[in-house]
């Protein structure tokens, strides 16, 4: 399971793939308990492994960063019906103030 931990999260074994590879090799018990030990063993992973959930907040100085959107509206104006794109922008010390 170290190995696979490894691999990619798509490449990984999941419980009910190790519990067919386990009845495979002569393995006679069930799956819950397979499951229970794969959710213990991830748990455990992420201290021995140096894997951790972090946030990390997003802090700028004035000037430093600028956020761009753009988006597509359907707008009726009597019986027309437009297509309209807009663009916002805004400086990120300018949005922390208003939050």
């Amino acid at each position: 399971m170290i190995e696979d931990a490894a691999l990619p999260r798509k490449q990984r074994h999941n419980a009910v793939r190790l519990h067919q590879l386990l009845v495979a090799q002569g393995y006679q018990g069930d799956y819950d308990s397979i499951q229970r030990f794969v959710k213990q063993w991830k748990e455990k992973a992420h201290l021995w492994l140096g894997r951790s959930q972090a946030f990390i907040p997003l802090e700028f100085s004035p000037g430093d960063a600028m956020q761009f959107d753009r988006s597509m509206e359907h707008v009726v104006i009597g019986v027309f019906h437009k297509r309209s794109k807009s663009a916002t922008s805004g400086c990120a010390i300018v949005q922390s103030c208003l939050l």
